[in-house]
């Protein structure tokens, strides 16, 4: 439903999705670099495919190799989510980063063997609850990326 009311919003252009501004640049070049990306979000599959199909930099959705939601991945909160889109994408988990603002979800994703850096903006709901004891970046231009280790 999610994703219909979405999709409707965006088609009337009574929505538009929103990025920050070092986002779109790092998910491109992460792209251009090699690297593939995936989406894991609460939100729906066919919400985040609305959202990347209509952002303001445009239709963005071949950055994105794939889209997992709590449907097809599970709860966030819960490592054999994590487990599962690793098994899903045929990446080994020690291969794969996780961002979130969210130290349980940090926590799950770690559990399972990836990488996991929380993302602290200010202002942001969850910023100051901190991300634990993992790494953090306030921007994604902090976060350094690697075919080799990622």
């Amino acid at each position: 439903l999610q994703g219909i009311i979405w999709s409707e919003g965006f088609a009337r252009g009574d929505l538009v999705s929103h990025f920050y501004d070092d986002v779109v640049p790092r998910l491109r070049a992460w792209h251009a670099a090699g690297l593939t990306l995936y989406v894991y979000s609460s939100g729906s599959v066919a919400a985040q495919r609305a959202w990347f199909t209509n952002s303001p930099e445009g239709d963005l959705t071949s950055l994105v190799s794939g889209l997992y939601d709590t449907e097809n991945a599970g709860p966030k909160q819960e490592s054999e989510s994590y487990r599962r889109i690793a098994r899903a994408t045929g990446v080994e988990p020690s291969r794969l980063l996780f961002l979130s603002d969210r130290p349980g979800e940090l926590d799950a994703a770690r559990a399972a063997g990836w990488h996991a850096v929380g993302i602290r903006r200010p202002g942001e709901p969850y910023y100051e609850q901190g991300v634990g004891d993992h790494a953090q970046a306030g921007t994604f231009d902090e976060i350094t990326v690697s075919r080799s280790t990622a």
